[in-house]
């Protein structure tokens, strides 16, 4: 284009245009526009914005040219513009919500989730009778570990954690939720051969006579609940008072009262009873002291020793006659008996340490394959024993593998762990709880031992796990140089290595 010939180009600018496809998807898309005039519009100007009709000496730099007649201007076919779906400027408007907004949706509706939280602390009505089996019974058990767990009765309980013994329970007293454990309602820990049939013919026994056993226990749990909705004498006085809903009140509709006096006597007898309790651990603690004064300074001193005691060494002699531990329940106050030490067949009781607690559960196994295989068992059951004979304890390798990851995610250390998992145990006293810190720490070590002789091949190649070379217990890094798997057998060879 040449000076002041504004008629030879086509004067048009761009725009961005916001474009809604038919699939609602907005984009924007840079269109052609014709810059007019300002007061001509798209006719008058022609198709290249000026007029037609002016001669082309414009051209030629002014020089006079004599020509008979003009030279006629080519026509220029109209373009067709190929028009976008739709041309209309949209508006895109993004709410953004900060921390605040979404803590104050809690904070505005605290009213509402307090009443659902609160609903969890009572036995609703329509789950008074047990959901999951057919006989009507009622449900006073619920577990705590379950996802969306509803009220059962004792049988429901028992038969739905046969492959979950250690999830955590509570059980319904006529005024609030106490805490409970599986062995109250007849669980046990059955551990399966790990070779050839899983359940010989001592195991398939043992299962059916002590679910008989459990049987009748579960008729008289009935009965009991039964006597105490009929007989209006067998009703806690504090559920009478404030129509707690549940098996123990006829008034099931009956809404809390707002002002709710407490009677002075019974006040009285849980006074006596706190203060008993307390008297008890000061005795306790002082014979303690006692003791540990008449033993002498050297004896005292031999005792001392930083070496981990072999378990069987500690419970050979005492096996038979170790009573319950102190943290679990002594008298629960439904059943009307004590912890139990061994089962119908003499099966002894263990402690389980687990992600949730420490556990306690009878052990039912079979020795008929030899006395050797229970380690065996347990271990192919993911249960590991602190020693081989008088099994005691037993860590779950679901703890064990948990805390190697609080170790390398968290830093945690087994002495912080195993206090968490006594404190889960029993919050209010963990102190109480036995102390299997020792066991704990070995326990952690043999396992990430094994798993590593697992991974690097041992027990399929053949070789000895007791001999094993220098970095064989590795793993294989993909990313390192590798001759022949990710390096080409010439690499020394190569000029650009």
């Amino acid at each position: 284009m040449l000076e002041n010939s504004a008629d030879a180009a086509e004067m048009v600018t761009f725009e961005n245009v916001t474009v809604v496809g038919r699939g609602g998807k907005i984009t924007t898309k840079r269109v052609k526009v014709a810059l007019l005039p300002e007061g001509t519009t798209q006719q008058e100007a022609g198709p290249a914005g000026g007029s037609s009709t002016d001669p082309v000496g414009g051209f030629f730099n002014d020089v006079d040219v004599d020509m008979a007649e003009p030279v006629p201007l080519r026509e220029k076919r109209p373009q067709k513009v190929k028009m976008p779906d739709i041309l209309q400027p949209t508006i895109l408007i993004v709410n953004w919500q900060t921390q605040r907004d979404y803590i104050m949706e809690y904070v505005d509706n605290i009213d509402s989730l307090l009443a659902a939280l609160l609903s969890r602390e009572a036995l609703p009505t329509a789950y008074s009778k047990c959901c999951h089996c057919t006989t009507n019974a009622w449900a006073v058990w619920r577990c705590q570990d379950c996802s969306l767990a509803q009220p059962l009765c004792r049988h429901c309980i028992r038969v739905t954690h046969q492959q979950s013994p250690l999830h955590k329970i509570q059980r319904w007293t006529g005024t609030h939720f106490r805490v409970a454990e599986l062995w109250e309602v007849g669980t046990y820990m059955l551990v399966p051969h790990h070779q050839g049939v899983p359940l010989c013919d001592t195991l398939k026994v043992q299962k059916e006579y002590l679910e008989e056993f459990e049987q009748q226990t579960d008729r008289q749990e009935q009965e009991r609940l039964g006597r105490a909705r009929t007989e209006p004498g067998t009703v806690p006085p504090r559920a009478q008072r404030q129509g707690t809903p549940g098996p123990f009140n006829d008034d099931m509709d009956v809404e809390p009262m707002p002002n709710s006096w407490t009677d002075p006597a019974e006040e009285a007898v849980l006074d006596e009873a706190y203060e008993s309790y307390l008297n008890g651990l000061l005795k306790r603690c002082r014979n303690q002291n006692d003791e540990d004064d008449e033993s002498g300074g050297d004896e005292a001193s031999t005792t001392d020793v930083e070496e981990e005691v072999d378990d069987a060494t500690l419970v050979a002699d005492s096996d038979v006659d170790v009573g319950g531990p102190e943290y679990l329940p002594q008298n629960p106050e439904d059943e009307g008996r004590q912890v139990p030490n061994r089962d119908a067949f003499n099966n002894s009781y263990v402690r389980i340490v687990h992600t949730n607690g420490l556990h306690h559960l009878a052990l039912v196994s079979c020795r008929c394959r030899g006395t050797d295989c229970l380690p065996q068992d347990l271990l192919a059951s993911r249960l590991l024993p602190t020693s081989f004979q008088n099994i005691r304890t037993l860590f779950s390798a679901h703890v064990l593998d948990y805390f190697r990851l609080c170790n390398l995610e968290m830093k945690a250390s087994a002495y912080q762990f195993y206090h968490l998992l006594r404190r889960l145990t029993m919050p209010l006293a963990p102190g109480e709880v036995v102390d299997l810190y020792n066991e704990f720490r070995r326990m952690t070590r043999l396992w990430r031992w094994m798993k590593k002789l697992k991974w690097a091949g041992y027990g399929h190649n053949g070789k000895d796990p007791l001999k094993v070379g220098r970095g064989e217990l590795a793993n294989f890094c993909p990313a390192c140089p590798q001759p022949g798997i990710n390096l080409p057998p010439n690499w020394k060879e190569d000029a650009n290595r």
